[in-house]
């Protein structure tokens, strides 16, 4: 008769998982696997959670899969380190323990939208450089405002950050009396998520 006298083994500790967040629940994290050299009930391997899971994921006692309990938000928490149990029946029961580590992977909470495809606006001839003469707004961000006609860049910038369009040299309305803007509004994700107007 197998004496129950070897612990479960884990594969890897810690291991590693990420999890975009905002996802239904019931999203698999990954599996965690363990073995045991015993023979028979004894080097049966079960699994459960320990430390740190916060009741947002669920293991299944069986095969060690990891899921998601509820949705998860990078805001509220960025990181997990839970602690998975693998225990045997064997009498007494054996027991090891691992690391998970999950990190919750940001996605942009709204994607750029200009209000409208064109925006028109008089300037006054009189601005100076460096006078805030629009700006530009995608939606809650952060999002980065760019300029693409480069012919126009002579005469506004745009602020990466916030989408003001300044003057960046005095207007000249006896030679030029209308300037047409392209601008860009893209966030942060892979690949990023982008809208334009003029």
């Amino acid at each position: 008769n197998d004496r129950n006298d070897e612990r479960p083994r884990f594969y890897t500790d810690p291991y590693l998982a990420h999890v975009p967040e905002n996802l239904d629940p019931g999203h698999k994290v990954t599996q965690i696997v363990a073995f045991d050299p015993d023979m028979g009930e004894n080097g049966q391997v079960f699994y459960k959670l320990g430390e740190g899971h916060d009741n947002k994921f669920y293991i299944d006692g069986k095969d060690g899969t990891v899921w998601t309990l509820s949705t998860l938000d990078y805001e509220e928490k960025s990181f997990y380190n839970i602690t998975v149990i693998a225990y045997d029946k064997g009498s007494p029961s054996l027991s090891s323990v691992a690391k998970l580590w999950v990190t919750v992977a940001d996605t942009s909470d709204s994607v750029p939208d200009f209000a409208k495809a064109v925006y028109t606006l008089e300037v006054a001839e009189n601005a100076k450089p460096g006078d805030t003469v629009f700006t530009m707004n995608a939606g809650d961000g952060p999002f980065k405002y760019t300029l693409l006609n480069s012919d126009e860049m002579k005469t506004f910038s745009i602020e990466q950050s916030n989408g003001r369009v300044k003057l960046t040299k005095a207007l000249d309305s006896v030679h030029r009396n209308h300037y047409r803007l392209l601008v860009k509004a893209e966030d942060d994700s892979e690949p990023p998520k982008s809208d334009t107007t003029e």
